[in-house]
């Protein structure tokens, strides 16, 4: 399978949308518009293995938690804002506490392509 031309990525752009209900139906949208999905990839990979080695750097001699992490849990939820032409759009406030978060449906859709994906927490 091959990927788009050049030409082609450097056109396109990757739209994120998000909505996320608590228990009590709280409702919480954001949306993000960034860069082709393989010209995100390009970028955002060597950025976060310069963090990466950064992070373990400083935490030489510390015991760190081990396991998989996004990059947003890893960098924070800022993190996809520093590739360049990145823009977010609104903002999901963070679970009050572990209980409201249980209850949360996700509703994601990336509008570049066909279909949305459902996840319950």
């Amino acid at each position: 399978m091959r990927g788009p031309k050049q030409v082609e990525r450097e056109k396109a752009r990757t739209y994120v949308w998000i909505r996320a209900l608590d228990q009590d139906d709280k409702k919480f949208e954001a949306g993000l518009e960034t860069l082709e999905s393989y010209s995100f990839t390009a970028v955002s990979v060597p950025q976060i293995a310069a963090l990466l080695l950064e992070k373990v750097a400083s935490e030489r001699g510390h015991r760190n938690k081990g396991g998989v992490y996004t990059p947003a849990q890893a960098f924070g939820a800022d993190f996809v804002t520093c590739i360049p032409s990145t823009v977010r759009f609104g903002m999901l406030e963070p679970p009050r506490d572990d209980a409201s978060a249980k209850g949360m449906v996700i509703d994601s859709s990336n509008m570049s392509q066909a279909g949305a994906e459902h996840i319950s927490a």
